[in-house]
């Protein structure tokens, strides 16, 4: 589940603890869990986070709340396709999702929830997101200022593989090549 693939990487990757960047103090992390409330001592729940996200997302990528894309629109999503592609993501462990299918079970269009979710993600995290998908041999770059512009907190990118049903969080050894690709 990408979801615990991400806390893996906020917690436990020593770059995000260590920032130095231009546009960042050291106190991004510290910022970001407290955010998150992933602080090592709490209870967080990756059910309510992902729950956030889902909500964020739903709210965000359809153009409100200041947002400079709006992928409703862009997908073509009526607001009933909309509300269905965010309930089909609320059930903890969804990623693969159905189709949208009318009411005799024929196919209308893709579902993109899982997709626009990790961009929000990004936003939300303030940090870039690369996923090398080892299953169909592709990488798919998140930023984090695709919504706002000037949204990143950080140049470090958190880096994730999937296999088609895990995901799993990376510390890559070129941590430049991935800073460059952001």
């Amino acid at each position: 589940m990408y979801s615990l693939a991400l806390v893996d990487g906020i917690l436990h990757n020593s770059d995000l603890h260590n920032v130095n960047s231009e546009k960042d103090s050291a106190n991004y992390w510290n910022s970001l869990a407290k955010n998150l409330d992933l602080y090592p001592k709490s209870n967080y729940s990756t059910h309510q986070l992902r729950q956030r996200w889902v909500f964020g997302a739903s709210t965000k990528m359809a153009g409100k709340q200041g947002s400079l894309t709006n992928l409703k629109d862009v997908f073509a999503y009526t607001d009933s396709e909309w509300e269905y592609i965010w309930s089909t993501m609320r059930p903890p462990g969804a990623w693969n999702v159905s189709s949208i299918i009318d009411s005799n079970g024929s196919y209308v269009k893709e579902n993109y929830a899982p997709e626009i979710m990790i961009r929000y993600i990004a936003h939300d995290i303030r940090c870039h997101i690369v996923i090398i998908d080892l299953q169909i041999g592709t990488m798919q770059f998140c930023s984090a200022n695709y919504f706002k512009k000037n949204n990143a907190a950080i140049s470090f990118t958190i880096v994730l593989y999937s296999t088609g049903n895990h995901f799993q969080s990376v510390i890559p050894k070129d941590k430049q090549a991935f800073i460059g690709l952001a």
